[in-house]
């Protein structure tokens, strides 16, 4: 009925304007799955990314597709994957309407999703494997992304228990980082691939899908709400272009699923208390430690098969990286004007404790990626201070202000003061970008 009265009550105009929206996307997808059909093989080998003479291992390939999954089904389950919006989760759902019937277009979209994201990643890995038959591959990605979705729902439905999706994830880690590993130590693996083996696995992942449709209706008011604010989150940070929004709501549900901590006894003295209580949050949370180690290895890998720009360049997002996720006691400091009030002190001597931890991760990780024989002392030191300075500027900076000052065009508004905010932090990589160009 809800959905009868807005297509009776929707302006011309409106129509119109979706019926463009969806034509240009289909325009701009398939031209992108066209361009990508079209490419030979030796895309990346001919290109300037790789270093000259470099042969990329199948190995690769296998290992790409095996983090593509997993990424994909760690992001399946933080969104939900169905979730619902506040209206529908309060008045519809919770009414005596068949829920199955309702969520049914959410599980095709997810589903569909999937696939699409999938066939992207398996796309990709024949091009790193440099296969010439590159169909069987692209179509075992997407197969997988729909499989990846369908065990999401088929959790989020409780028809397999929460432990075995923990274990699930867990298990495609594991073999990720196998993958990887083999990869990074030269280990050759033939593409075993053929149309067979591929549409025995669609089959499989046939029936798993027509589960998860099937079980829609077994999903809990709780469930849908969980991925809710995330979904919300990621709306708001897209429309505010403030990632932060995004990143504390993953944090909150993050601190939720740990609970209680033991208590634990801090020094009298202010500034090694802070101290104490920033490295007390990243033992509590050890992913933080886990992701550093995999963009340290990520950073190996491109050295062993980048150009000298590329290699500079991912050092330095990767030290951004490293930075950033040991900084989040000064941004939750930053970000809370009644903290600094209660802590009784000046900003500068509140912030600078703050720092002592995101600075001694960056210099592990810097002495980490120093240990490959290729890399380039000045190019690290450069990306050292660059990062280290864009990510104090990215925590530091207050919130965004969108009433600021706007530039008329003939174009429409551009805003100028919402642009100047936008730049706290990325002109130092700016900065840093142009200095690596001149070193290396």
């Amino acid at each position: 009925m809800r959905r009868e009265f807005a297509r009776r009550n929707t302006a011309s105009a409106d129509r119109s304007g979706r019926v463009s929206l969806g034509l240009l996307a289909v325009y701009v997808c398939g031209g992108s799955l066209c361009w990508m059909s079209t490419r030979p093989a030796t895309i990346l080998a001919d290109s300037p990314v790789l270093a000259a003479g470099q042969e990329t291992s199948a190995t690769w390939a296998w290992a790409l597709l095996a983090t593509g999954v997993t990424g994909g089904y760690a992001v399946a389950r933080a969104f939900g994957p169905i979730a619902a919006s506040a209206p529908d989760h309060t008045w519809l759902l919770p009414t005596p309407v068949d829920r199955t019937a309702a969520l049914r277009p959410r599980a095709f979209a997810v589903l569909a999703l999937g696939s699409i994201l999938g066939l992207f990643v398996g796309r990709v890995a024949a091009f790193v494997a440099l296969a010439p038959a590159w169909g069987p591959m692209t179509i075992l990605g997407g197969v997988l992304g729909a499989g990846v979705a369908a065990a999401a729902i088929l959790i989020q439905a409780r028809l397999l228990p929460t432990p075995a999706g923990l274990w699930l994830q867990r298990v495609l880690a594991g073999v990720a980082a196998a993958l990887v590993g083999a990869a990074a130590a030269h280990r050759e693996s033939s593409i075993v691939m053929n149309w067979p083996m591929v549409i025995g696995v669609a089959v499989l992942v046939a029936g798993i899908a027509i589960m998860a449709v099937r079980s829609c209706g077994r999903i809990s008011g709780a469930e849908i709400a969980s991925g809710a604010d995330v979904t919300t989150g990621a709306g708001a940070s897209l429309t505010a272009l403030d990632a932060s929004l995004l990143a504390g709501v993953l944090r909150q549900r993050a601190w939720r699923r740990i609970g209680t901590a033991p208590t634990r006894r801090l020094p009298a003295d202010r500034t090694r208390a802070i101290i104490r209580i920033d490295l007390l949050q990243h033992r509590r949370r050890p992913s933080t430690f886990v992701f550093a180690v995999a963009v340290v290895a990520a950073v190996w890998l491109v050295t062993d098969i980048g150009t000298p720009i590329l290699i500079a360049f991912a050092q330095l997002g990767a030290l951004l990286a490293v930075t950033l996720a040991f900084s989040a006691g000064l941004r939750d400091l930053c970000a809370d004007a009644d903290l600094r009030v209660l802590l009784g002190a000046p900003d500068y001597v509140l912030r600078l404790p703050f720092l002592v931890i995101p600075m001694g991760a960056a210099l592990l990780a810097t002495a980490a990626i120093a240990a490959v024989p290729e890399s380039e002392p000045a190019a690290l030191v450069i990306s050292l201070v660059g990062a280290v300075s864009a990510a104090y500027r990215l925590r530091t900076r207050p919130s965004l202000s969108y009433d600021g000052l706007l530039l008329e065009t003939g174009y429409g508004h551009v805003p100028i003061d919402l642009i100047r905010q936008l730049m706290r932090g990325p002109d130092a990589l700016l900065v840093a970008a142009v200095a690596l160009l001149a070193v290396v």
